[in-house]
């Protein structure tokens, strides 16, 4: 029975040893396998990403496109000066917010001497601007005058947006 024993425990730990190393060759394929799957997984999602944020950059340019003065896809700001028995009803719309704009008009209004009484603006969606001015001055303003003066400071608004532009690209 010795001999016995003895013949079967060494099958019994050649199986073991072959279990063993089968083992350790099977996790070692899969492990191999799972880096591979883990390598393919993250260059798939890395180009996801990429692909996403090529995505979010159009969209910023193109909202920044829709924002910008020099577009030429917009019409300029329409302007409307009416006399009144004393100064004047100003309006300036667009379809589009216009940053700045506002502060252009303004030192307009103040080149040509007329004060602001009262006024209604808005630059979240478009822009709207209605203004009641009178002018500081004793000399008498034309209203064209006044329209000149406002579209010009559209023209300088402009300009600026495009020296900006111009600065951004160097």
């Amino acid at each position: 029975m010795e001999v016995i024993i003895i013949g079967i425990l060494p099958s019994i730990y050649a199986t073991l040893l072959l279990f063993h190393m089968y083992t350790y060759i099977y996790m070692y394929i899969h492990m191999q396998h799972s880096k591979t799957s883990v390598i393919l997984d993250a260059s798939k999602y890395i180009g996801e990403l990429k692909q996403k944020v090529s995505k979010m950059n159009q969209d910023v340019a193109d909202m920044t496109a829709a924002q910008n003065p020099t577009s030429e896809n917009h019409d300029p700001p329409m302007v409307g000066v009416e006399a009144l028995d004393k100064g004047f009803v100003i309006k300036v719309f667009t379809e589009r917010s216009c940053r700045g704009l506002l502060v252009f008009v303004l030192e307009a209004f103040e080149e040509l001497g007329l004060d602001v009484l009262q006024a209604r603006v808005s630059c979240s969606n478009c822009f709207l601007l209605e203004a009641v001015a009178d002018s500081r001055r004793d000399e008498i303003i034309d209203a064209q005058v006044v329209e000149q003066a406002v579209e010009q400071a559209i023209e300088n608004w402009i300009e600026v947006g495009r020296d900006d532009d111009d600065q951004d690209q160097d």
